[in-house]
């Protein structure tokens, strides 16, 4: 863990994400409608973007088989392992509180904090201590007005309404299924080097957003290697952005999917367009 690039988020307020890098700043809570466009995934092999870590765990609620994550930013992995534990420790309210998804008045409190410690690993346990600290418990240098973390601007019940383990129940039987899972530490351009294995769904979130369409392109290209037949690879963007052409990636990759494009209500004011590109056999 390079301390000295933690030390400068700490030190900076928090700011709109060009592009992402090694240390960068992590979203405490998802903007995309997961429960709307993560479905029929049991038993599934499924390799995902850890970003807010909320993809792996509504995939774990969702009875996904084994789940690899990845992301350029290293401090995303940190936090879904802060929010497994969390899950062990704390109930859905304290959650909920500790996270920012129902306020901002306990958004990462010391106090919580202290009943998920015993949850963390070494690594995570030095990391969450580190900057605790460094911010004096939480009180007089407030974590989330730095850039490490982003709170969500979406109201409460469509946090909720985003993340189908806070649905209900849900919560309660994820505590039971949660595990850590394996994570490469990678940007999207060297990732299918490091894979290993095929896979029957991808998820890249709106990765398009921050990187070049052509580049974003060759990429996709080079993991359709590692899409099983019929396989699925999902992409998300707003649907008001012109600058995001369906018709350019459908084009350029028909020998490869076949494709189809789908509305998924995201933030109060938005849609996401969820691009679905399926594996030709």
């Amino acid at each position: 863990m390079k301390l000295s690039e933690v030390d400068k988020l700490l030190s900076k307020k928090p700011y709109c994400v060009e592009t992402f890098r090694d240390y960068d700043t992590t979203f405490l809570i998802t903007t995309e409608n997961l429960d709307g466009y993560v479905k029929n995934v049991k038993g599934l092999n499924i390799l995902s973007v850890c970003s807010s870590g909320d993809q792996f765990l509504n995939l774990v609620l969702k009875g996904a088989g084994k789940i690899d994550l990845f992301d350029v930013n290293a401090l995303t992995f940190l936090l879904l392992k802060l929010k497994i534990g969390a899950v062990k420790a704390l109930s859905k309210y304290e959650y909920m509180q500790f996270f920012g998804i129902i306020s901002k008045i306990n958004v990462l409190d010391y106090n919580l904090y202290l009943k998920i410690h015993d949850y963390l690993d070494s690594e995570t346990k030095a990391y969450f201590d580190y900057i605790y600290e460094k911010c004096d418990y939480n009180t007089n240098h407030i974590l989330y007005l730095t850039a490490l973390f982003r709170l969500s601007y979406n109201p409460t019940e469509l946090n909720i309404k985003n993340n189908t383990y806070l649905h209900g129940d849900n919560y309660d039987s994820l505590k039971h299924k949660v595990y850590i899972p394996n994570f490469i530490h990678t940007d999207l351009n060297k990732l299918d080097t490091l894979l290993d294995k095929s896979y029957d769904r991808i998820y890249l979130s709106n990765i398009l957003d921050y990187i070049d369409k052509d580049m974003f392109m060759i990429y996709v290209t080079r993991l359709s290697e590692h899409l099983k037949n019929s396989g699925i690879l999902y992409y998300l963007y707003s649907y008001y952005e012109a600058d995001i052409d369906d018709s350019y990636l459908k084009e350029n990759i028909k020998a490869l999917f076949s494709s189809k494009t789908f509305r998924s209500v995201s933030s109060e004011k938005s849609y996401d367009k969820v691009l679905t590109l399926k594996k030709v056999d």
